[in-house]
């Protein structure tokens, strides 16, 4: 939500303190990606997508936001790949459709 309203630090303060106590969370993973998104910084982001990916391979958000920054960083056959992926497991998304 802070994302959202535009509040990066403190969000960033915030999944820092967490992902400190939980660092194997996917969901924040991926809301630490956001913020590395927001910061234009892809390739970190793209770290922090994969692993939530990884840790969670069924989590289509970490697929699809992988895809993002993957696009961002002009790795288009990965970002399509990721892109399928979230297809794959998401079939009511209409983010892709």
């Amino acid at each position: 939500m802070l994302i959202k309203l535009g509040k990066i630090k403190e969000a960033e303060q915030i999944i820092n303190h967490s992902l400190r106590l939980y660092p194997e969370n996917p969901e924040l993973l991926v809301n630490y990606g956001f913020i590395y998104l927001s910061k234009e910084l892809f390739n970190e982001a793209n770290i922090s997508f994969s692993k939530a990916a990884e840790l969670k391979p069924e989590y289509a958000d970490a697929h699809y936001n992988k895809g993002l920054a993957l696009l961002s960083l002009n790795k288009v056959e990965q970002a399509l790949s990721n892109f399928e992926k979230t297809i794959k497991l998401d079939r009511k998304s209409t983010r892709l459709n």
